[in-house]
C-alpha cells in the first residue's frame, strides 16, 4: 500500500506506467489482431483499470483517453482515420468513455479512503508510541521513588543502636520496599507478561537475593510452563519477594544455607503449586503453625496466598 502510495504521489513514476501499460496493450492488441475484429477495446481496458489502480486517476485517464483514440484510428472501420461509420460505432466508444470515467472516479474514491485509512493509522502508531514513553516515564518515576524511600529508611536507622528492635523493624521495612522497587521494574518490563512463568520467577528470585546482598547463592527454578495476567503476577511477585527475603535473612545472610529452590507445577484442577524453599534447618518448632503466627511477615504472605485463593 504504500508503494503505490508512493508511485501516485510521484507524477513522472505514475505516467511513465501509464505510457509504458499502454504501448504494451496497444502490442498485444496488433499482435492477436486477427481473433479480436469487432472487439477494439479488449486488451485496453485491463491495462486502464491497473494503470487507475497502481498510478492514480491522472495516468489512468491519460492510457484512457489514448486508447480511445488508437482504437477508433487503428481498429474501427474505416481504420487509419479518426471517421466513424456508423452510429453503433460511436454508441460503442461512448459507452467505452463511460465505463472508463465509472472507473476513474471509483478508484479515485478507494484512493481517497487508503490515504484517510493510512493516515489514520500513522497517528494512531504515533500515539500508541506517546503512550508507552509516557507509561515507561511513570513506571521509572514509581520505581525510584520507592528506591529512594528505602534510601532514607537505611538513613533513619544509622541514627539508631545497631542491634535495637527500631532499627532491626526499619532494615526490615527498606528490604520490603527495595524489593517492591524491584519487583515494579520487572513487571512493567513488557517481556514478563510473555515469558513463563519459571524464567520470571528466576530473574525475581536473583535480583531479590542481589538485593538482599546474598548475590552468592544458588538459585533453582523449574516446572510446568504457565503465564499469568498482569494483577495475579503481581501478588504472586509480592508473595515470593517476602518469601525469599525472609530466605536471605534467616538462612543464606546467616550461613546456615546456601541455596534457593522454587517450583512450578500445574494442578489437573486448573491450579497452580509453586514451592519455594531453601536447604537451610527449616523453620523452629514453635513456628510450624504459620496461620496462628503473629509475625508481619507471615501475616503479609497470608494475605497474599488469600488474594489468590490459594
Amino acid at each position: 500500500m504504500k508503494n503505490l502510495g508512493s508511485m501516485r504521489n510521484s507524477p513522472l513514476l505514475g505516467y511513465s506506467f501509464a505510457l509504458v501499460f499502454f504501448a504494451i496493450s496497444l502490442g498485444m492488441r496488433f499482435w492477436i489482431g486477427d481473433y479480436l475484429n469487432g472487439y477494439p477495446f479488449v486488451t485496453f481496458l485491463p491495462a486502464i483499470v491497473l494503470t487507475a489502480a497502481v498510478a492514480g486517476a491522472g495516468p489512468g485517464a491519460l492510457i484512457g483517453a489514448l486508447s480511445v483514440l488508437s482504437a477508433v484510428y487503428f481498429f474501427i472501420p474505416p481504420v487509419n482515420s479518426f471517421m466513424l461509420a456508423n452510429q453503433s460505432d460511436g454508441i460503442a466508444v461512448a459507452f467505452f468513455l463511460f465505463i472508463v470515467l465509472v472507473n476513474l472516479v471509483l478508484t479515485d474514491r478507494l484512493h481517497q479512503k487508503i490515504d484517510a485509512l493510512d493516515a489514520a493509522n500513522l497517528e494512531r502508531d504515533r500515539l500508541v508510541d506517546y503512550q508507552q514513553v509516557l507509561f515507561a516515564e511513570l513506571q521509572h518515576r514509581v520505581a525510584n521513588n520507592l528506591a529512594f524511600v528505602s534510601s532514607m529508611l537505611s538513613l533513619q536507622k544509622r541514627e539508631l543502636a545497631h542491634d535495637s528492635p527500631a532499627a532491626k523493624v526499619l532494615d526490615l521495612a527498606g528490604l520490603r520496599v527495595m524489593a517492591m522497587s524491584r519487583i515494579h521494574r520487572t513487571l512493567h518490563d513488557q517481556a514478563s507478561l510473555t515469558q513463563p512463568l519459571t524464567d520470571f520467577l528466576r530473574i525475581l528470585t536473583n535480583d531479590l537475593l542481589k538485593s538482599a546482598g546474598a548475590d552468592t547463592a544458588i538459585v533453582e527454578v523449574y516446572g510446568d510452563e504457565v503465564r499469568l495476567d498482569l494483577d495475579r503476577l503481581t501478588t504472586l511477585a509480592l508473595l515470593i519477594s517476602e518469601v525469599v527475603t525472609n530466605c536471605a535473612k534467616h538462612v543464606l545472610l546467616k550461613g546456615l544455607g546456601d541455596k534457593v529452590t522454587v517450583h512450578v507445577e500445574r494442578l489437573p484442577d486448573q491450579r497452580i503449586r509453586i514451592e519455594v524453599a531453601d536447604n537451610g534447618p527449616g523453620l523452629p518448632p514453635a513456628s510450624d503453625n504459620l496461620r496462628t503466627h503473629g509475625k508481619l511477615g507471615q501475616s503479609i504472605i497470608r494475605g497474599l496466598v488469600k488474594q489468590l485463593a490459594g
